[in-house]
């Protein structure tokens, strides 16, 4: 395929060049013609199912590209051929070592300070995977990639990742999984034939990244794995025992390299655990140990790195083998210890060789005991001792004359001159060393970042993203600012640069059913100008947001003003009973219901002088906020017991020009009736006799609408002088 022009999803033309070898990757990875720094992922059509295509256009428009693709080989771009998608644009890692290749490293050709340095860059790639809220999920050797000059890493098979759709929240969740990698939660939900994809969601979290961080990171400081382990007891006649594998030592939560007991241990080539620093090692521990019940308590991403710092300051440098790095607090070389057992265990192994001395014992020098490796120390340290003792003899043991010694003293004296000289030599060598050991730091401010990446690392340095700056004036994905820039540093020195996000532009979320206060607050605090609107709702409470002006989802920037519309609730109150209070008081209930009260009038009742004790709405009606109840207020007490009168129903509708009628029964005791009323409403009462129901005919003169008191008033008297022995409420609703 190399030649094949792609288009991408920027617009950009991309020629594939020549290909790049990757172990078992089964699809084409070339570089491009244009930019070397970048490749092409072509996917075979078999691979393209929308699944991983849907996988890496999530990928490509995540807006924490640029900064996943400092140490992640993300897709940056979709490349298209005759309008079809068939891979992206991601990162050249061809100048990458696969970890693998350094954890298999014998020969410390990988020092203990450049693991150290490696284990801090994959702390930092994971943060950013974390930072932009997706997860590594299955992460192993195979996918940690590392450039071996500069220790940086960077991670591979981003694709399958679990990953988060920013935009609406989605999880494409990791499927794989791989032995000795996987967190004692997840084996243990595994039985079977079932796989991680069987398990219902969640299945990879930032716990369980954590726990494969803490693998990896052990592989690098200890070269080996945390839960493998080698019996004890096997020579001859010893019985045979069963060795657990690593996923079996992971899911009983047991590492036999931390805690040794009787019948298992460390590997042979595994140096003694406690070489490591207390703090890492207690880190290790919280992982593997205490991690395992409580996923919880594992070390975060932050506390790793920055152990690992304090670590790397505090370094030895083995005599005997100047590859052999190892934390300063060990007494002797933990490594060297570590060959002289393998070579013990061989010898044992291989028996005592035929009448010889057993492999690998020394043999004492003729004439003495010296250790032949210090011969040439000690013959120089002999040799400096006869100078010394010599004094101001002659070699052949005379006295020297007074002349001799003068002459000799003189000497001496012109030997001093030499003395400046030699410090101004050595001066300009510390210079020159400087000068070759340390490179200029390029100024990259203005420029983008793969051109920033590019010219920093073609000076041997390593350039680190450390923030992410929106700008009205840089363009995205710009450095902004830089540090050390004119200075010199040493090689694999880093260079921290701020990228801009260009100008903030957010898409602004939807608030609907949010509380004000918590709206408001999360809107200002964006930096945006809130003003704030209600009104009524038949669906959403009272005190909750309705919707917002730009509505949701539209571009917003910060400063914008935002109108955030309220529910002041429902448009409707249901009427409170106000009998028996005062205007006040009734005044005050109503008003929280947006309601008014309307003086009807005063009227005998059972209530006291002075109390509301009839309404013309009834309690219970929903009513438009806004509206008025008409109340009547009471006069005084009056019996209202039905001994003088009383009536089939005491609430008629009627309507304008009909009318309604109400049988009353009126006690052969009241001698008058009297009504009392609105004026819109005429009662004509028939005559009665004792015992006899009277039919009262109530009719409209007027229109209106709601609803009206008419008070009948029974007295024991001829006529309505003075106050009525009994009365009797009728409401007539009109319409």
């Amino acid at each position: 395929m190399t030649g094949i022009v792609y288009t991408g999803s920027d617009g950009k033309k991309y020629t594939a060049g020549a290909e790049i070898s990757v172990k078992n990757a089964g699809e084409g990875l070339y570089v491009i013609a244009e930019d070397s720094f970048l490749a092409a992922r072509i996917l075979p059509p078999e691979r393209r199912t929308q699944e991983r295509l849907d996988r890496i256009r999530i990928m490509a428009k995540d807006p924490r590209k640029a900064d996943l693709s400092a140490q992640t080989a993300w897709p940056e771009t979709i490349l298209y051929q005759n309008g079809r998608p068939v891979g992206y644009i991601t990162r050249n890692l061809q100048r990458y070592l696969g970890a693998e290749s350094i954890l298999a490293d014998r020969e410390h050709v990988y020092p203990l300070n450049s693991r150290i340095l490696m284990g801090q860059n994959l702390c930092t790639a994971l943060n950013r995977l974390h930072r932009a809220g997706h997860l590594a999920g299955c992460l192993t050797p195979a996918d940690i990639m590392v450039d071996s000059g500069t220790g940086m890493v960077m991670l591979s098979g981003t694709d399958f990742f679990q990953l988060r759709d920013s935009a609406s929240g989605r999880i494409y969740p990791c499927k794989e999984s791989a032995s000795g990698y996987t967190a004692p939660e997840i084996l243990r939900r595994l039985s079977g034939t079932n796989t991680v994809a069987d398990l219902p969601l969640p299945v990879y979290t930032q716990e369980t990244d954590l726990f494969a961080l803490g693998v990896n990171l052990f592989q690098l400081l200890m070269g080996c794995h945390p839960f493998s382990c080698t019996g004890k007891g096997s020579g001859a006649g010893a019985r045979p025992v069963h060795v657990p594998l690593p996923d079996e030592n992971i899911r009983a939560g047991v590492s036999y390299i931390l805690e040794e007991n009787a019948a298992f241990g460390r590997p042979e080539n595994v140096p003694d655990y406690r070489m490591l620093p207390r703090k890492i090692r207690q880190l290790f521990y919280r992982c593997f140990i205490e991690g395992s019940d409580r996923p919880e308590v594992r070390p975060g991403i932050g506390e790793w790195y920055d152990a690992l710092e304090e670590m790397g300051g505090q370094l030895a440098q083995c005599r005997k083998n100047p590859r052999h790095i190892y934390p300063a607090e060990n007494v002797s070389c933990p490594w060297c210890g570590t060959e002289q057992r393998m070579r013990a265990y061989k010898t044992a192994a291989a028996g005592h060789s035929a009448g010889g001395e057993p492999q690998g014992k020394k043999k004492d020098t003729p004439g003495g005991k010296a250790d032949p490796g210090n011969t040439g120390t000690e013959e120089l340290e002999t040799m400096r001792g006869k100078a010394d003792r010599t004094g101001s003899d002659s070699m052949d043991g005379k006295k020297k004359t007074g002349k001799e010694t003068g002459n000799r003293k003189g000497g001496k004296k012109k030997s001093r001159i030499w003395i400046p000289l030699v410090l101004l030599l050595l001066l300009a060598a510390g210079m020159a060393a400087f000068f070759i050991l340390t490179v200029p730091v390029p100024d990259v401010v203005g420029m983008s970042y793969n051109q920033a990446l590019g010219v920093i690392e073609s000076r041997g340095l390593v350039m680190v993203v450390g923030e992410e700056e929106f700008s009205d004036t840089v363009p995205d994905d710009t450095v902004i600012s830089q540090t050390k820039a004119g200075s010199r540093l040493l090689r694999n020195g880093e260079v921290m640069v701020v990228l801009s996000k260009g100008p903030q532009v957010l898409e602004l979320s939807d608030y609907a059913g949010a509380a004000e206060e918590d709206a408001v607050g999360w809107l200002e605090g964006d930096g945006f100008t809130v003003s704030t609107e209600y009104e009524y709702s038949e669906e959403i409470p009272q005190g909750k947001v309705l919707y917002t002006d730009p509505e949701a989802g539209s571009i917003v920037t910060p400063g914008d003003t935002i109108t955030v519309y309220i529910s002041k609730g429902s448009k409707y109150a249901s009427v409170p009973d106000f009998t028996g209070l005062t205007r006040e008081e009734a005044e005050e209930l109503a008003a929280a219901d947006e309601l008014y009260i309307v003086d009807a009038g005063e009227i005998y009742s059972d209530q006291s002088a002075g109390l509301i004790c009839a309404q013309m709405t009834d309690p219970g009606t929903s009513l438009e906020r806004g509206a008025s109840v008409y109340c009547y207020t009471s006069t005084g007490i009056v019996s209202s017991d039905g001994n003088l009168l009383s009536a089939d129903k005491t609430h008629v509708t009627i309507s304008e020009g009909d009318t309604a009628v109400i049988t009353l029964r009126v006690s052969s005791e009241c001698n008058y009736v009297s009504s009392y009323g609105n004026t819109n409403i005429d009662t004509l009462f028939g005559a009665w006799y004792e015992g006899e129901p009277v039919k009262l005919t109530i009719s409209m003169n007027g229109s209106f609408e709601g609803t009206r008191l008419v008070q009948l008033r029974a007295y024991y008297g001829s006529d309505d002088s003075g106050d009525p022995d009994e009365i009797l409420n009728l409401y007539v609703t009109c319409e």
